[in-house]
């Protein structure tokens, strides 16, 4: 938001611009650390200027970040590199100053395409803000209060969304000084940012309930945002830092209940990580009802079905094994796995099971043994019955 502020500010009244460049020069000197957010503002405010006066910034906004480019940190220099790209392409073809600056911007292309850094440069441009966030155009009370809440993974309670404006505000009807919804739906369609998730696990509960019966003790945990501290729970914090080496695919999983079930699932046995194929899933009032806000303690990462091929063997690269829950000539009865320390759960479509592409990825396919007619268990129950037959077995190791 702060970005934001400051690139409408600059926007508004471009006289103020040269002292973008002095306060840049200040940071770099006194917070290096704080580089990227202004070159984040430098970027948008390229974007929006007229071409008659383009020119003119981007000379002045390569020559400072070419400085950045060669920092010690690492997120100064990475951002300095990536930006310093995406400003060069934002230059006429025929420019003095693309021709003036043609050999650096060689030199950072083949840096940034080493095998090294190669990822990180990606996950900047997979950023919405860096990426399809417009300062001017998504200026709306939806962007404010829904969109950027969602985008930063702020719990869905603190969500607005638009239409409250005016059914429950009663906003219908006024003339204001901005939007109240987007004219596009580039925000709504783009997914919370990498660095983001991988802050997932800094959520915390706030309020916890106990309740004495006459031999015995209930607990009941509320999960919102901070933890209070009590003696019948002194080491709740630890515990939900310990998570198990499991990961829970669910992107074929339609059903917002089946989802909501297997998120608390996750939650309760202290499951690495839940994928997702879509975030808005989280959303739906099912799965809210079943999940009893267990998304709040767990990691979740969307993960598109298109993709997923593509994250599993990422996750096969990095030592993880794939083990698919899916009815096979080859699957091995569940009472006879040893399941390995790294574990990646799939499981299949509520109807279509687990598609053979995927299939062929698996290292091991595994079956519950069912002894009934109709042999088809709910996708939910079959991810509860393998989380908890690895977490059995982690604990006998223990």
């Amino acid at each position: 938001m702060k970005e934001w502020l400051l690139i409408r500010i600059y926007l508004t009244d471009k006289s103020l611009i040269p002292d973008l460049w002095t306060f840049f020069e200040k940071i770099c000197e006194e917070r290096p650390g704080s580089t990227s957010s202004l070159i984040c503002v430098i970027w948008h405010i390229a974007r929006q200027l007229p071409l008659e006066s383009l020119e003119s910034y981007l000379k002045m906004a390569l020559q400072k970040l070419s400085v950045c480019c060669m920092g010690q940190q690492f997120g100064m220099r990475l951002f300095g590199q990536v930006f310093f790209l995406k400003l060069y392409h934002l230059l006429d073809k025929h420019s003095d100053v693309r021709l003036e600056y043609a050999p650096f911007y060689k030199a950072i292309s083949e840096s940034l395409d080493s095998g090294t850094f190669k990822k990180n440069p990606i996950k900047i441009d997979e950023d919405f803000f860096y990426n399809v966030f417009d300062p001017v155009r998504h200026y709306s009370l939806e962007t404010i209060y829904h969109q950027l809440p969602r985008l930063a993974n702020v719990s869905i309670e603190e969500w607005i969304k638009s239409d409250q404006f005016e059914t429950q505000i009663g906003l219908k009807g006024y003339t204001l000084d901005i939007e109240v919804k987007n004219s596009d739906s580039l925000l709504n369609q783009s997914s919370v940012p990498y660095a983001i998730l991988k802050s997932n696990d800094n959520q915390k509960s706030e309020e916890i309930e106990v309740t004495v019966g006459p031999n015995d003790m209930q607990k009941k945990v509320s999960l919102w945002k901070t933890i209070i501290p009590n003696e019948e729970v002194p080491d709740l914090k630890y515990e939900l830092k310990a998570k198990r080496d499991i990961i829970i695919i669910a992107s074929l999983v339609d059903k917002p209940q089946n989802l909501g079930g297997i998120a608390r699932t996750c939650e309760i046995f202290g499951v690495k990580e839940l994928v997702v194929s879509n975030f808005k899933q989280i959303e739906d009032k099912e799965f809210q009802a079943l999940s009893v806000s267990a998304d709040k303690w767990i990691k979740i990462t969307e993960v598109k079905p298109f993709v997923l091929d593509k994250y599993l063997l990422e996750l096969k690269e990095n030592d993880w094994s794939l083990i698919g829950a899916e009815q096979t000539t080859n699957s091995i009865n569940l009472m006879d796995l040893k399941f390995p320390k790294k574990t990646v759960l799939i499981l299949g479509n509520e109807k279509n099971g687990i598609p053979a592409n995927i299939i062929s990825l698996l290292d091991i396919c595994v079956e519950i043994p069912q002894f009934g007619v109709i042999r088809s268990l709910n996708v939910h129950v079959t991810s509860a019955i393998c989380i908890w037959e690895y977490v059995k077995q982690s604990l006998s190791v223990t």
